[in-house]
């Protein structure tokens, strides 16, 4: 059995609280970085491949935000009786500001109860693009790319399925 399941739409947990007004497509995206290993004897030919590390990330896209929702997704912005500033001083650590991020399937239109189906990222942290259109057919979006950050304790980025107990 894919453990991916047939995800369809789908409804995003970020720290506590979801993300809502999704918009187009959510992309999952896990890529792994490696050294190729020669032998002089057979040129350009690799004979092997050295994983170097690796890295995965989120992409969505969210319109008709609320203000709450910016002050979790915008680092560094306060919101207050309708206002919003956004500021990040050169330097902070993202990582820092990780939270577990969930993409939870929708079953007949509502969030998956079972959450050996969910698709777990232990620690995400919002990287937002804002797109503010001021004309008759824009859309006032904001695109987050939550790059993940490997979880020390866990032993890696994210899990499908059953919670993963290694074998001893």
């Amino acid at each position: 059995m894919n453990p991916f399941g047939d995800r369809g739409p789908c409804v995003l947990l970020f720290g506590v609280a979801p993300l809502e007004r999704i918009i187009g497509r959510v992309g999952f995206y896990q890529t792994l970085g490696v050294v190729e290993v020669y032998d002089h004897t057979r040129g350009r030919t690799p004979v092997d491949s050295i994983v170097t590390g690796g890295a995965c990330r989120l992409e969505v896209t969210l319109a008709q935000v609320d203000l709450e929702t910016l002050t979790r997704i915008l680092p560094g912005a306060i919101g207050a009786a309708g206002s919003l500033y956004a500021d990040l001083a050169p330097g902070t650590s993202l990582a820092t500001l990780a939270q577990t991020l969930i993409v939870m399937g929708l079953v007949d239109g509502a969030p998956d109860p079972d959450p050996s189906r969910h698709l777990t990222i232990y620690r995400a942290a919002p990287l937002p693009a804002v797109e503010l259109p001021y004309d008759v057919d824009g859309v006032r979006a904001i695109r987050v790319d939550f790059r993940c950050y490997r979880d020390e304790a866990r032993g890696g980025y994210w899990q499908t399925g059953s919670p993963f107990t290694f074998p001893t």
